[in-house]
């Protein structure tokens, strides 16, 4: 099968797709000139534009990492031959636009193992490795830390954007501040936080740092996301500072539970996420619309 991948002007392809077509053993071959078998693209504009060139040709494939900003991108959605998305609620809000449209989960990679290089931690540590924005609470850590002193709240390089973060360093001895947000960090957490504000914003978020938490073998703590919250009991929860108090100090008195926990989160991450799994169901999609077996 060979593609071709098309950009807007205005925007290079993605990091999803870019990684969804570097996963080693893709059913495909990039080609620049010559006849292709299929047009890839993850802008709904350009798919309109393809669509319109290549309708009764070849088919458009189109892979949503995020639902639309823009009203008018919903015609591109609608006439893409096959939409592909990473949660489940962004498929079930695709579907009313194109029922030709399937899950494809975010690849997830297990986080390397430390080495004796990397920097100790004060057990017990528990906290939070990734990216740091407008979406992310910077309120839930800075109680964890003040009402759990016997805890160390381990945070990435990332909370440095927070203003309130830094000033609560200061004051708080068991708050630290670790040097990069390299995933490795997750394996020597007891436990994970993950303290994400609710609202429309996050209403189709399923975040990558958490993955890489489940796949790095330890239990976590979410904010109750829609899309985490419908994953099932493996994904605990908590929304108000005194929820987040008890299930992180329910994680950490309760090391048996905790392991329970972790060894179910790491096997949804492996059946559903791991590069394995996605390929095939990238295959098996590909396939199907290009007409090959």
């Amino acid at each position: 099968m060979r593609y071709r991948t098309f950009a807007p002007p205005d925007r290079p392809l993605g990091e999803r797709l870019r990684r969804l077509l570097a996963l080693p053993g893709f059913p495909g071959e990039a080609v620049a000139f010559g006849a292709i078998d299929l047009a890839c693209t993850d802008d709904p504009a350009t798919a309109a534009e393809l669509h319109r060139d290549f309708v009764g040709k070849l088919p458009v494939w189109l892979d949503l990492g995020a639902l639309p900003a823009k009203s008018s991108a919903w015609k591109g959605v609608a006439k893409a031959d096959l939409v592909t998305a990473p949660t489940r609620g962004i498929v079930d809000e695709v579907r009313r636009h194109n029922a030709r449209v399937a899950l494809l989960p975010d690849p997830i990679e297990p986080p390397p193992h430390p080495t004796d290089d990397d920097p100790p931690l004060v057990a017990p540590a528990v906290g939070y490795v990734g990216p740091v924005d407008d979406s992310w609470d910077a309120a839930i850590p800075i109680a964890l830390a003040e009402h759990e002193r016997q805890l160390e709240i381990y945070l990435g390089a990332g909370a440095r954007s927070s203003a309130a973060i830094v000033a609560a360093e200061r004051r708080l001895p068991n708050l630290h501040l670790l040097p990069d947000d390299r995933a490795i960090w997750w394996r020597r957490f007891l436990a994970g936080v993950f303290p994400y504000r609710v609202d429309r914003a996050t209403k189709f978020f399923l975040p990558a740092a958490l993955l890489e938490a489940w796949a790095a073998g330890i239990p976590a703590v979410c904010a109750p996301l829609p899309e985490v919250v419908r994953l099932g009991p493996f994904a605990v929860t908590a929304a108000t500072p005194e929820e987040w108090v008890a299930q992180v100090r329910r994680l950490v008195a309760e090391p048996e539970t905790a392991a329970q926990i972790a060894r179910e989160a790491a096997a949804f991450v492996t059946r559903e996420h791991s590069a394995p799994a996605v390929l095939a169901a990238l295959r098996e999609f590909l396939y199907a619309l290009c007409g090959k077996t």
